[in-house]
């Protein structure tokens, strides 16, 4: 059994990245709809397997010159699911907004 002087010790040596991803993945598992599992933050590849409109390389594009807003952690990039889905709505390309040709 550990003292709590031990604790404080492991949690001095714990970087502020370490605990925001615990938290991430806390909230991740806490957040389960009884129907189906979802997470509410997913990673690049996350978003890449579930939307497929998505590459790594469009990602980046979206977010350097289409403000995707994004939550960084050290050097890596999370999105809110929330976030992407109103994202992906207000950026949809219809067929009556594209440019038309005249041939």
């Amino acid at each position: 059994m550990e003292t709590n002087n031990e604790i404080i010790e492991e949690l001095k040596k714990t970087t502020i990245e370490e605990i925001l991803n615990i938290l991430i993945n806390n909230l991740n598992t806490k957040q389960v709809d009884n129907n189906n599992t979802q997470k509410n933050i997913l990673s690049i590849n996350e978003i890449v397997k579930e939307y497929p409109m998505f590459s790594r390389y469009s990602l980046e594009k979206a977010i350097n010159e289409k403000d995707l807003p994004f939550i960084k952690l050290g050097n890596k990039k999370f999105f809110e699911r929330e976030t992407i889905e109103k994202w992906l709505n207000e950026n949809n390309t219809t067929a009556g907004k594209k440019r038309k040709f005249d041939l």
